[in-house]
């Protein structure tokens, strides 16, 4: 890789956004932990549908493969020792404190780095040579699309490659998440994205 994607970039200040609003935290840790979908996927879908853009089941593939990697050797192990094997090593409480709070800073390092490198698939194997800022520009011209209909679509390319066929706890959480995002979706600040 020649140049490095920006870490500082529309997708993670949106997520930054998003992972605020009143409960949305929860249900993607809930997704994640009971039924190992990938947060930064979920935050992906969800921007993407901001977009108006949906992504196919092998889109989501290729989106997933880009970030494989890091997730399976830095984000995951940062996470599995943060929330256990601290738990089981016997130090002061103030040590296990402070290392907590350092592992799971570069976990959230790792999830920016994620983040980016899902920022870079977008712009170059969805959008192609389409600056993002048109792309956000022309928003406002189609904002009767249904955006909820554009994350649902992506979530079922997504539960496709991972989780055949979706238990109905899934996909109650699922309906939850696109519950909790569709307030976000009728907001029409395009600029803020773009």
């Amino acid at each position: 890789m020649s140049q490095p994607p920006p870490l500082e970039n529309p997708f993670w200040q949106f997520s930054l956004r998003v992972y605020t609003l009143p409960g949305v935290a929860e249900c993607c840790l809930c997704l994640q932990d009971q039924f190992g979908l990938s947060v930064n996927l979920l935050l992906f879908a969800a921007w993407m549908a901001k977009l108006g853009q949906s992504l196919s089941v092998p889109e989501v593939a290729q989106a997933l493969q880009a970030i494989a990697p890091l997730e399976t050797l830095a984000t995951q192990p940062l996470r599995t020792l943060r929330r256990t094997m601290l738990k089981r090593l016997d130090l002061p409480t103030s040590w296990q404190q402070e290392w907590k709070q350092k592992l799971l800073a570069a976990e959230l390092y790792a999830e920016q780095m994620q983040q980016a490198m899902l920022y870079q698939w977008a712009q170059t194997q969805v959008w192609g040579q389409t600056p993002l800022k048109e792309r956000g520009a022309a928003m406002s011209a189609i904002a009767s699309v249904d955006r909820t209909t554009l994350l649902h679509t992506t979530l079922h390319s997504y539960i496709q490659l991972v989780a055949a066929p979706p238990t109905p706890d899934l996909q109650a959480t699922l309906q939850v998440f696109k519950d909790l995002l569709s307030q976000e979706f009728h907001s029409h600040d395009w600029n803020e994205i773009a």
